[in-house]
């Protein structure tokens, strides 16, 4: 299956979204953006442990509040906390679709590089995203 086909049949863009809570990986990030697409903005980590029992105690109780039709997630942090945040979601929501939030892209204006404090909306479906369903 070429990328194109694949996206347009497991991958849906989302406009102008509203979900009741973003779930950030961790907080140190520009998230002023988010303010426009969901309600409340919580944390999945606190930005300080670096312990992966600590991680996985957090990401489990944080999570606990996460539903995947009203919510969004923003993979924010180190990777082992995306991991264990995409082993948390494959084991409660196996056939449930996700909202991912990404920061759009960087832009060249005027011969300067402008990070724009926006963020794109995607929902699937791991599973088959990854041809694992």
């Amino acid at each position: 299956m070429k990328i194109a086909e694949m996206r347009s049949n497991k991958l849906e863009e989302l406009i102008d979204p509203k979900f009741d809570r973003a779930f950030c990986g961790k907080p140190g990030f520009r998230l002023e953006a988010l303010k426009a697409y969901a309600e409340r903005v919580m944390y999945i980590t606190d930005g300080y442990t670096t312990d992966v029992h600590e991680l996985a105690i957090q990401v489990n109780t944080n999570l606990a509040l996460f539903n995947p039709k009203k919510d969004c997630l923003i993979p924010a942090g180190t990777g082992i906390i995306n991991i264990l945040v995409g082993y948390y979601l494959a084991a409660h929501f196996p056939q449930e679709s996700v909202a991912i939030a990404f920061f759009q892209r960087e832009v060249q204006k005027h011969d300067r590089t402008v990070i724009p404090e926006d963020y794109m909306f995607y929902r699937f479906y791991p599973g088959e995203l990854l041809g694992l369903a």
